[in-house]
């Protein structure tokens, strides 16, 4: 009985968990930066479970590969590549993977098949996990999310800005009506000839108007400080000093998130163990079965040969027991017949 014999091709792999991005970035940079980063690599990292156990991505990889030859001793014959696939598809296996998407993957993933072409399975596979990695776009997708975080800061800077030049625009406003008014005033006091202040009246000052309690000449000197502070527009237009801090931190914010880009993208996928040609076969499950089957069929075998026997010699015990007692039965009725007469 000839059984080809069976290997088991294993690669190992795991997706890092720590990266160090430069001490020069705040803390609270830091922290966003790096929860971006493991959204990004575990919804890669997941991408490229699904992706190597596609049978689609498996025959791209046999296919560029010309596995065919290393897998069939007559690549020329009438086996369809195809079918080649499908198997080494439904012998692969994956263990490691987390049952729930909640869970962390933070523990080396095994990638595992048998057959009977051991290094035509070893190199099969370094070359599909390699394929796979190359399929993930870290960098891409990275530069997507640092390009949605400077989009955001730059929306919140021009946010801050329309509303300082809201406030600049009503205090112009304000400082232009405050102008008119006291250019109105002056024209009063001057026409009703009111020089002075008349702080000292006898008369009742609670709803005097500004014009009589100041006088032309406090009106005129306060125009002219109201006209030389609307030639400097940095003295009407001031904004809160809290704005203008916001503003700076979002400009470095601005900055330190630019500098992610040129950051080098952490790996998603490392090889732990690659492939290696395995040199000893695996338990042949045919052979197994066939001396299981022996040594049960033996052992039944026995079994029913100890009972027969043990049913034979029951039988004849039986049958030399029934002989005695009819001997014994028929001479006791001899015996009983002689006294008699």
């Amino acid at each position: 009985l000839s059984i080809v014999p069976k290997y088991k091709a294993t690669i190992v792999f795991f997706m890092p968990q720590e990266f160090t991005p430069p001490k020069a970035i705040a803390p609270i940079n830091n922290t966003e930066f790096q929860k971006i980063i493991k959204e990004t690599k575990v919804s890669l990292y997941q991408k490229f479970l699904m992706t190597i156990q596609s049978y689609n991505f498996q025959r791209e990889v046999f296919q560029s590969g010309n596995f065919l030859e290393k897998f069939v001793d007559n690549p020329n014959g009438s086996i369809n590549s195809d079918a080649v696939v499908l198997e080494i598809s439904k012998s692969i296996t994956l263990t490691g993977v987390p049952a729930k998407n909640t869970e962390l993957f933070n523990k080396p993933v095994f990638l595992e098949i048998e057959g009977s072409k051991p290094e035509a399975m070893a190199e099969f596979f370094n070359a599909l996990v390699k394929a796979g990695i190359k399929t993930i776009p870290i960098e891409g997708h990275l530069l997507n999310a640092i390009d949605q975080r400077l989009k955001t800061i730059s929306s919140k800077k021009v946010i801050l800005k329309k509303n300082q030049e809201h406030q600049a625009l009503q205090e112009k406003t304000k400082h232009e009506n405050e102008i008119a008014l006291l250019t109105k005033e002056l024209a009063l006091a001057r026409s009703m000839n009111i020089e002075g202040n008349n702080f000292k009246s006898d008369q009742p000052l609670n709803n005097a108007p500004r014009w009589y309690l100041y006088g032309a000449k406090i009106l005129e000197e306060e125009l002219k400080v109201l006209q030389a502070k609307a030639k400097n527009s940095d003295v009407i237009e001031r904004v809160k000093p809290s704005d203008n801090i916001q503003i700076k931190n979002l400009d470095m914010e601005f900055k330190t998130w630019e500098s992610f880009k040129t950051l080098k993208s952490p790996n998603v996928v490392v090889i732990d163990q690659p492939s290696i040609s395995p040199t000893q076969p695996i338990q042949n499950k045919k052979v197994s079965i066939i001396c299981g089957g022996l040594f049960a069929g033996l052992l039944f075998g026995s079994a029913l040969a100890f009972f027969q026997h043990a049913r034979r010699n029951l039988n004849a015990r039986r049958k030399f027991v029934s002989e005695i007692n009819q001997k014994t039965d028929s001479f006791v009725f001899k015996n009983s017949s002689q006294t008699a007469s």
